[in-house]
């Protein structure tokens, strides 16, 4: 009646998708605490749609970004590229 089985030999399990993601998120977040209080681009952060651009503005604004709230507190806003891209800039504010 037992229906627990043994992993076959050599399973890994995956690695879960927002490790990576969370991890590039920290080195934006310290590259801009690193620039001080000035408005920076990060690398990454230019996105074809303008919705997802201020979605992640206000995301790293409200502190749901937790990569952003491990460093402190930033500002983010977003910007028309005027080429159909839109840009994410972030601000140390701590």
């Amino acid at each position: 009646m037992d229906k627990i089985t043994a992993a076959p030999e050599g399973f890994e399990p995956k690695k879960r998708g927002h490790t990576r993601a969370y991890a590039q998120l920290l080195e934006i977040a310290e590259a801009a605490k690193a620039a001080g209080p000035i408005w920076v681009i990060p690398e990454g952060m230019t996105f074809t749609s303008a919705h997802t651009a201020r979605m992640t503005a206000y995301r790293i604004r409200s502190g749901r970004k937790a990569a952003f709230n491990a460093i402190g507190t930033f500002e983010a806003t977003w910007k028309d590229n005027k080429d159909g891209t839109f840009t994410v800039l972030v601000k140390y504010a701590d």
